[in-house]
């Protein structure tokens, strides 16, 4: 389950980072944001390949516990940040001004729903909550952000298409 759920995802994200990085080659914020996405992908493999101690967060956490809880935190806080960076980056590099207050949104209230979990780690309440709603806000933006990306491509390969009206021969009905 581990591994399904978080090695493949990881090298999904970390691909699309990759990618991200292909396409912002002219942009040092939107650099920055690739590199910090491929960084969350990692994190995510890392989560996967430590298991989390059975009773949560015990006194004295086992090694593969605090690496899980390392990773997890590196996954996180990446994408918050990359959040932030495509904030700043999103009205130039997609030309969408909306794109950028939601990219500040989510990483806002990715951070809130993380500060949340670790209150509630303090008291010693539940933080299962907290963190599905961090990542799961994280992982909707991420989306949004692949679909954005997506859109910029296609408009660049239609501008580059030969016109219809190039000469050759004239097709008939």
């Amino acid at each position: 389950m581990r591994y399904g759920a978080f090695v493949l995802p990881g090298l999904m994200v970390a691909g699309f980072g990759l990618i991200l990085l292909t396409v912002a080659r002219r942009s040092k914020i939107a650099i920055a944001a690739g590199l910090l996405v491929v960084l969350s992908g990692i994190g995510r493999i890392g989560t996967g390949a430590f298991s989390c101690d059975p009773s949560g967060m015990p006194v004295e956490p086992s090694f593969s516990h605090k690496m899980h809880m390392s990773f997890a935190a590196l996954t996180v806080f990446s994408l918050i940040a990359a959040g932030f960076f495509w904030s700043i980056a999103a009205p130039k590099m997609l030309h969408s001004r909306w794109f950028g207050w939601y990219s500040l949104i989510s990483a806002v209230v990715g951070l809130l729903f993380l500060l949340k979990m670790r209150a509630a780690i303090a008291s010693g309440g539940s933080i299962g909550l907290f963190q599905r709603a961090s990542v799961g806000i994280l992982n909707v933006w991420l989306l949004g952000l692949s679909v954005m990306i997506w859109r910029l491509r296609t408009i660049r390969s239609s501008d580059q298409a030969p016109p219809a009206t190039a000469p050759g021969p004239a097709l008939t009905e």
